[in-house]
């Protein structure tokens, strides 16, 4: 039997020696002594909002605690389009619009569109 990524085996019992998948399917195997270890293994995505990616360019330090861990970091196109109309209305718009261009060039930007709206 060959188990695949996310399949969680069991043994049911040192004496009878089997194997369990997921599906039930049984292999017989020799245990000279029964020690199974359940490992979990957890990805860790994060979707910022405008608020959490103005923090981030501040260098907040508890925002920054969280996303260290993150696998995965995405923002929403209207995010953005926020952050690009409170940048053309700040003082220093040519350095903010520059930093939002390679903040966006970097990012895994989620579209919304009308089959997004409908799920």
């Amino acid at each position: 039997m060959r188990l695949q990524f996310g399949d969680r085996p069991s043994i049911r019992s040192p004496e009878e020696g089997l194997l369990l998948g997921p599906s039930g399917a049984a292999t017989q195997i020799r245990i000279r002594s029964c020690r199974v270890a359940a490992l979990t293994w957890r990805r860790i995505e994060a979707l910022l909002e405008t608020n959490v990616i103005i923090a981030l360019f501040g260098r907040e330090q508890t925002v920054l605690n969280r996303l260290a861990g993150a696998d995965a970091v995405f923002v929403p196109v209207v995010a953005l389009g926020e952050l690009y109309y409170g940048a053309r209305k700040s003082g220093r718009a040519e350095q903010n619009l520059q930093r939002i261009d390679e903040f966006a060039a970097a990012a895994t930007l989620l579209d919304c569109n009308q089959a997004t709206a409908k799920q």
